[in-house]
Parts: structure tokens; sequence; C-alpha cells
């Protein structure tokens, strides 16, 4: 009986070892999707930035092209009108 006993006792701890063991892998897997989160908000809002980035420049040069363009037609015109 005491040999039941004791052996009883045995399993009952390696269980609550066990189960400790998977509740610490569990928290390690949670944290890395936890931080895997992040790194995807990080990453889309950093690709909005850089598509944000090249739409903007590409607006401004359009429009300073245009300026000058438009600048280069007056002046042209000038020139052919003193002429």
């Amino acid at each position: 009986m005491l040999n039941v006993c004791t052996q009883v006792k045995e399993i009952k701890r390696v269980l609550k070892s066990f189960m400790m063991k998977l509740q610490a892998r569990d928290a390690k897997e949670r944290l890395a999707m936890e931080w895997r989160l992040v790194a995807l908000a990080l990453d889309r809002m950093f690709f909005v930035l850089y598509i944000s980035t090249i739409v903007a420049f590409f607006v401004t040069s359009t429009l300073i092209y245009q300026v000058h363009l438009v600048e280069f037609a007056h002046t042209m015109e000038n020139i052919t009108a003193e002429t």
C-alpha cells in the first residue's frame, strides 16, 4: 500500500512538472506571436509610409516640372514676340 501511495505521489509530481513546462512553452509561444503581430503592424506602417513618400515625390516633381515648363513657354513667347 505504501508503495502504491509513493508511486501515485511520484506520478502526481511528474504531471505537475510536465504541466508547468507546457504552460511555460505556451507563454513563450504567445509572446512570440505578439511580437510577430507587432512586427507585421510596423511592416505595414512603414510600407504605407514608403508608398506615400514615393507618391508625394512624384506629385511634387510633376508640379515643379509643369511650373518650369510654363515659365519656359512664357520666356519663349517673349523672345519670339521681341523678334
